[in-house]
């Protein structure tokens, strides 16, 4: 059998959907399973074993054969019985017919969906009411046969991510067995999720004082001038930037992995967290955690209760953006202190 699954965009919904792609690879193991993503989720999933075989896609992409057409063109030379669509859009469902798959399965939301053979219907969805994305891919890969999945996303490292992360932490003097806290400062999908530059350096320098521990400042290459922000801002030496390096999601994946706790936005780091069981304090701002709820039982959320609030748009509406400005120090270190006596990192630190 050959099995098409396109992937969604984002590093957060994939990982998300990785108990959803476990269980596709259980239930069919001697298929031929090719994921359609694009290259960053592709390093995000690589070491996880879900596929077979990966075609590069990215509508936007300056790589003329990871654009619509030729990767049409592939996907109709690879033969599918069965395409899944994680992600809806009028290009997805498109993908799917020009594939002439016998069968193709995604959710039922808008008119071009007509287009599936196997619509999945989820009325909490077409009345618009929070559904963990977790659950929606599960709901989808029933429909391709398989029992319901887990909830728990999980991910892998490869050797060369951990000789990165082996690097990083040996040139920013990070000692054999020191406790790290991850800082994840910002999100790539815009900077209503951003928590202030001060805020975090104020946040790193009270974990560093109080829990001894080294304070490492994640980033993508997007955010990679904030994290140096907070950085000089924190003015500490155990507090400290992987902004000066190569960045990729591997060396990320691999920093997380080694970390007792992960301090971060609602964005992919976030995820990561969930996937490798590292604790996490998770800021929310303008999101509904119900949409992105990823069932990690050792996470707490923080966030403020105001009438504005969420919004779910990537820039403020009314441009104060209190959500996350006025989002107290004291209020995250505090439901950081409460995790970590719950589990014990603070005693370890």
């Amino acid at each position: 059998m050959r099995i098409a699954v396109l992937l969604p965009n984002w590093v957060g919904d994939a990982v998300m959907a990785t108990p959803s792609l476990g269980a596709l690879r259980h239930q069919y193991p001697h298929a031929t399973i090719c994921g359609v993503m694009r290259p960053l989720i592709a390093e995000t999933l690589s070491g996880c074993g879900f596929f077979d075989e990966t075609i590069f896609y990215d509508r936007r992409s300056a790589d003329v054969q990871a654009q619509f057409w030729p990767v049409s063109g592939r996907l109709r030379r690879f033969l599918p019985e069965m395409f899944i669509s994680l992600t809806n859009s009028p290009r997805a469902r498109l993908l799917q017919w020009l594939s002439s798959a016998n069968e193709t399965i995604g959710l039922k939301r808008r008119w071009y969906d007509r287009w599936l053979t196997t619509p999945v219907d989820i009325p909490s969805l077409r009345r618009h009411e929070p559904f963990s994305a977790v659950d929606t891919y599960r709901a989808l890969m029933v429909a391709a046969g398989c029992p319901p999945a887990d909830r728990v996303p999980r991910l892998a490292t490869r050797p060369r991510d951990e000789i990165a992360a082996d690097d990083a932490f040996r040139d920013l003097e990070i000692r054999p067995g020191e406790p790290v806290v991850a800082l994840n400062t910002g999100s790539a999908n815009g900077p209503a999720k951003d928590w202030p530059t001060e805020s975090f350096a104020e946040l790193a320098r009270r974990v560093q004082s109080q829990w001894g521990a080294f304070v490492l400042i994640l980033c993508g290459p997007a955010e990679r001038e904030k994290a140096r922000q907070v950085e000089a801002a924190a003015r500490h030496p155990r507090i400290r930037s992987i902004g000066n390096r190569t960045l990729g999601i591997g060396l990320t994946k691999a920093c997380i992995r080694r970390s007792r706790m992960v301090v971060t936005t609602d964005s992919g780091p976030r995820h990561i967290a969930a996937a490798f069981g590292i604790p996490a304090v998770s800021l929310f701002g303008p999101t509904d955690p119900r949409w992105s709820d990823n069932y990690h039982p050792r996470e707490i959320r923080v966030h403020l209760d105001l009438d504005c609030r969420p919004c779910a748009r990537r820039r403020c509406p009314l441009r104060h953006h209190r959500c996350m400005r006025d989002l107290p120090v004291e209020m995250v270190f505090a439901a950081m202190e409460r995790l970590g006596r719950s589990i014990g990192i603070r005693e370890a630190a």
